[in-house]
């Protein structure tokens, strides 16, 4: 849902231009699109390999 509707107010911003920056609004929503994408990333590899990444905190508190 993040990914879905940054990436569509990215597309519909990215031809108003900011008069305080000069850049594209739409790189605003950009950051929502990669959080979004990395979000799943994640998501994704937490499904398949639920233990990733708990290791290192037990091996640091032992």
């Amino acid at each position: 849902m993040l990914y879905v509707g940054s990436y569509r107010q990215m597309m519909s911003n990215w031809s108003d231009i900011s008069q305080l920056t000069g850049l594209p609004s739409a790189l605003f929503y950009l950051a929502g699109v990669v959080s979004g994408v990395l979000m799943g990333v994640i998501a994704f590899v937490r499904i398949f390999k639920p233990d990733w990444q708990l290791d290192s905190l037990e091996e640091e508190n032992q």
